[in-house]
């Protein structure tokens, strides 16, 4: 039987100090993704209450269902492109006018 314990207090200091490092490294990638799941649930909630208040101005103008239909079908086709337009923006906004 092999024993893989560390044998010396240099092996336990150095074995301990590599396992905070993984932990750091785990909280960070967990983190990360904790946010990137946040900004797609953002973009969702978003498209969500632009559709509630598209529906809702379609049912008010007794728009037709066919209508409807085809402005749901607009919305949701350039909803991403344009959030994704608006964040390009930002970004050259607050980039540096160096670069």
């Amino acid at each position: 039987m092999v024993d893989i314990a560390p044998r010396g207090l240099e092996e336990l200091a150095w074995l301990s100090f590599l396992i905070l490092l993984s932990a750091l490294a785990t909280a960070l990638i967990y983190g990360e993704l904790a946010v990137i799941i946040d900004a797609y649930q953002h973009k969702a909630n978003l498209l969500q209450f632009k559709m509630d208040v598209a529906n809702s101005a379609m049912h008010n103008l007794e728009l037709t269902e066919f209508l409807r239909g085809d402005i749901r079908d607009f919305i949701r086709s350039t909803f991403y492109t344009m959030i994704t337009q608006n964040e390009m923006k930002d970004f050259r906004k607050n980039l540096s006018p160096t670069f």
